[in-house]
């Protein structure tokens, strides 16, 4: 493995197809993007690489683009997004096993109250 630097190290003649991004950390510190990500994804976009966004977030995949975009990020530039919130409504929804049969149809989600609703 070597360590890269940025995107601009991938970019030239890439030979990958796709990019996973985490989001906060990587991205943005949650409130605005660093300096240079916005141009890095769209310039990741201009190269053809189909573009991620993996995250813990219990947001949606929707609702996370969307926040990118609020930032400054140009949405169309994403194929998806997985979050930990979009994973655990797929399977609330689809109930693919007896343990996720067995848990009832009531539950609590709790977030930070500044965050808002999500």
């Amino acid at each position: 493995p070597r360590l890269v630097e940025g995107l601009g190290e991938l970019l030239p003649g890439t030979r990958y197809r796709a990019l996973l991004l985490d989001q906060y950390g990587v991205l943005h510190d949650g409130k605005k993007p660093y300096a240079g990500a916005v141009a890095a994804v769209a310039a990741a976009y201009a190269q053809g690489l189909q573009l991620y966004i993996i995250s813990n977030s219990s947001r949606r995949a929707a609702g996370t683009i969307s926040k990118l975009a609020k930032m400054g990020f140009n949405s169309s530039h994403f194929t998806g997004a997985v979050t930990s919130g979009e994973l655990a409504h797929r399977e609330l929804s689809t109930r693919p096993d007896q343990w996720w049969e067995g848990l009832g149809h009531r539950c609590i989600h709790t977030t930070w109250s500044s965050r808002g609703s999500i």
